[in-house]
């Protein structure tokens, strides 16, 4: 497996795990953070969500996060829209992927860590890409993982 996919799939991963708990829907999980449809991450619009365009949709909302425009992302920049929860998962994400120590991820920290198995286990035909039913079967999978833990 190359570097560069292996890098592709790490932020496919990190992507769908961070859209959990960053947007509020209409459906209940309001207090949760936004939610990233699965439009927003299919940039061509053809059904399928590839490496390039996890890629693409991960570095973005980086620099978005990234407030100061410092290249690292802080605990108060990863919690500045999440809820309680939210902070708590990104307090425990920042211990584990903050390789350097400094309180600070940055992008290539958040990639190192992994070997893309979360975008594999999506990609539950091993096409290469995921497709609507794929993405929701993972975000259905994460929620029903966290559903039960006191995060808050």
């Amino acid at each position: 497996m190359s570097t560069t996919y292996t890098t592709q799939m790490i932020a496919l991963g990190l992507a769908i795990a961070l859209a959990l708990p960053v947007q509020a829907k209409a459906d209940g999980d309001a207090g949760k953070g936004p939610r990233y449809s699965f439009e927003d991450m299919d940039a061509n619009g053809d059904g399928r969500i590839v490496a390039e365009e996890m890629q693409a949709f991960r570095a973005d909302r980086f620099s978005r996060s990234d407030s100061n425009g410092d290249g690292a992302l802080s605990l108060e920049e990863m919690t500045a829209r999440a809820s309680a929860r939210g902070g708590k998962r990104a307090a425990r994400m920042l211990e584990r992927h903050d390789a350097n120590g400094d309180g600070k991820l940055t992008l290539a920290e958040m990639q190192a860590r992994g070997d893309g198995r979360m975008f594999d286990r999506a990609d539950a035909d091993g096409d290469g890409a995921v497709s609507r039913d794929e993405f929701e079967a993972m975000r259905k999978a994460l929620k029903g993982r966290h559903s039960g833990k006191d995060d808050g």
